[in-house]
């Protein structure tokens, strides 16, 4: 059988030849651009999962090959950007509003009471 993609059924399906008493051999699953030993090369544990990581390895392994190296402009990604605050003399279109349906409340009242600690404003919901 290939890999699983999802960790969970990766982690059973490691003791499915015990479980089964017969031969399992996973194979790699070459539908994934990024297989389970190529991400093993590259993270670091100490660090979180990064994708701007995990796209500077895959292009050195060669998996975007025959597209091009770099971007146009040599930046991959603008998060930095992003971060700043609009400028004020823009001004966003208000929020689409909707009426609440009989469902609402409930829902509001159950995240309130799991996730009330949370970040966010529930009251514009409401």
């Amino acid at each position: 059988m290939t890999e699983s993609g999802a960790w969970r059924v990766w982690e059973m399906m490691q003791d499915w030849r015990e479980e089964l008493n017969a031969p399992v051999e996973i194979r790699e699953d070459d539908r994934f651009l990024c297989s389970r030993a190529a991400f093993a090369r590259w993270e670091d544990a100490s660090r979180p999962p990064d994708g701007d990581l995990l796209s500077h390895h895959a292009r050195a392994d060669g998996v975007f090959d025959g597209r091009p190296p770099a971007p146009v402009g040599g930046r991959w990604n603008f998060d930095a950007d992003n971060r700043e605050r609009l400028p004020p003399d823009i001004r966003l279109p208000p929020r689409r509003a909707f009426e609440p349906d009989a469902v609402t409340p409930t829902v509001l009242n159950l995240v309130e009471k799991r996730f009330g600690d949370h970040f966010g404003n529930l009251e514009v919901f409401g």
